[in-house]
């Protein structure tokens, strides 16, 4: 990849960042990426569902049971189905893959420990399967993630 030097680093940023969205947008299943954040950082008055959440965050690296995290909020299946899709407007799925996919870019972004054991850090039973599902949820690999990063913050030392 060619890079100019004439480019402020501002205009650079943003043009990566401008195509990395696109990229997202353009082939990922969160596609609606604001709500999605929106939904995980709002507050559910539920309180069992807000523990359901609290658990959920802390125990991301763990194979999530969702019939088990029902039971252990008191719930049955599908009343604690309704009551978390209710107050965070997101499946009880669907949250726990957007907790992955969180803490996947916060550890290629931040760590440069192997992919492999990346994935395995956040629950994967197999880099392929950690691959496929970022691929699946962003549109790109892991290493292309991280090779971007690494260009990214290569250009920011050098301007």
């Amino acid at each position: 990849m060619m890079i100019s030097d004439d480019i402020p680093s501002e205009t650079l940023e943003s043009r990566i960042f401008d195509l990395f969205m696109a990229t997202v947008e353009h082939n990922s299943e969160l596609k609606n990426f604001n709500s999605l954040l929106y939904s995980l950082r709002s507050r559910p008055t539920d309180p069992r569902i807000r523990r359901a959440i609290t658990y959920m965050q802390n125990n991301v690296s763990n194979g999530l049971d969702l019939d088990h995290l029902a039971v252990q909020c008191g719930l049955s299946r599908a009343h604690f189905f309704e009551l978390f899709k209710r107050n965070t407007n997101l499946t009880p799925a669907v949250y726990a893959n957007v907790l992955r996919v969180e803490s996947a870019i916060k550890s290629l972004s931040t760590h440069h420990h192997p992919i492999s054991d990346i994935s395995y850090d956040i629950g994967f039973s197999a880099p392929g399967h950690f691959t496929r599902f970022f691929r699946q949820h962003l549109g790109i690999t892991p290493s292309e993630f991280r090779r971007a990063v690494d260009v990214f913050e290569q250009n920011e030392v050098f301007i």
